[in-house]
């Protein structure tokens, strides 16, 4: 089948007969390959079932490829003690908490000086720089100057934790009793758009909104004026999915859109929930109302 034209010159010989070599030897692979794969395809599921023989290589190599998304904690000193935070940048949006319980905190990311990455809160406030060579620079509310933290380990991804429906109920309790002592207000959280749906995923969200939620309660109730006015106006903080995240305010209730599908990003943060509270009940008029007491 094969041969080698005689009226080349030697060299011309000698790169044909390696070229026809090597040709002879990926027909013959060629050749003792068919069988395998025959028998590997009749082998996967049995007789009558035969299936693709890279169906095991795709499931292998997808499991492989499935990484664990990891956050990392960090260190920072502050005023004589260790301080930590959870930096989560597995997903499309920043994500930060300060100790195992506190709120989960969406930042924004934006380019600075230096080719440097700032990390800002959703008010506007600076919390993280992250220079060029990677070093990482915290700034609390309390230091202008900023505190150097470094990496201690790693931590799971944050997100909230699943919710049964069982779980979700007594979520509800719990932030209906945080909201009175926090401000006098009795408040009903009401979830009952979530009492049809199966997703555990999606309730573990809302529980995560009414807890973020109270935090803007506690967070008001400091000041007796404003409590005064959570409890006049506000009856009901109503969880329910729509285009979230979003709080608003009408008639009494505290409605709060969620989007299950962006994660803790589609739920509100105590800070908006915050300026929507206080935008309904005028929370400058009432401070203003506080300090003229505490002057006379």
């Amino acid at each position: 089948m094969f041969g080698v034209n005689r009226g080349l010159g030697q060299p011309a010989n000698r790169w044909a007969e390696g070229a026809l070599r090597a040709l002879r030897d990926a027909t013959r692979r060629a050749a003792a390959a068919i069988p395998l794969i025959a028998g590997l395809a009749a082998g996967f599921g049995g007789a009558g079932h035969a299936k693709d023989p890279f169906d095991a290589f795709r499931s292998s190599f997808a499991e492989s490829a499935t990484i664990r998304r990891v956050a990392h904690t960090y260190g920072y000193e502050m005023g004589g003690e260790r301080e930590s935070f959870v930096l989560d940048l597995t997903g499309p949006q920043p994500l930060l908490r300060f100790g195992r319980t506190g709120e989960i905190l969406i930042l924004t990311r934006s380019s600075g000086s230096g080719n440097d990455t700032i990390y800002k809160l959703e008010n506007g406030a600076q919390v993280l720089r992250k220079s060029y060579g990677g070093g990482l620079t915290f700034f609390p509310p309390n230091a202008k100057d900023g505190a150097a933290a470094s990496k201690e380990a790693a931590a799971d991804a944050l997100s909230p934790p699943a919710a049964t429906a069982a779980t979700l109920s007594v979520a509800a309790e719990v932030s209906s009793l945080r909201a009175y002592f926090a401000s006098g207000a009795d408040i009903d959280f009401d979830y009952s758009s979530f009492g049809s749906i199966r997703d555990d995923i999606a309730r573990g969200l809302a529980a995560d909104a009414m807890e973020t939620a109270t935090l803007a309660f506690e967070r008001l109730g400091r000041s007796d004026a404003i409590s005064a006015r959570l409890a006049e106006r506000v009856s009901r903080v109503l969880v329910i999915i729509g285009s979230g995240p979003t709080a608003r305010f009408k008639d009494g209730t505290l409605i709060l859109l969620l989007d299950p599908h962006r994660g803790v990003a589609g739920r509100p943060s105590s800070h908006r929930i915050e300026q929507a509270l206080c935008d309904a009940i005028a929370c400058a008029e009432a401070a203003r109302g506080d300090r003229s007491k505490t002057a006379n």
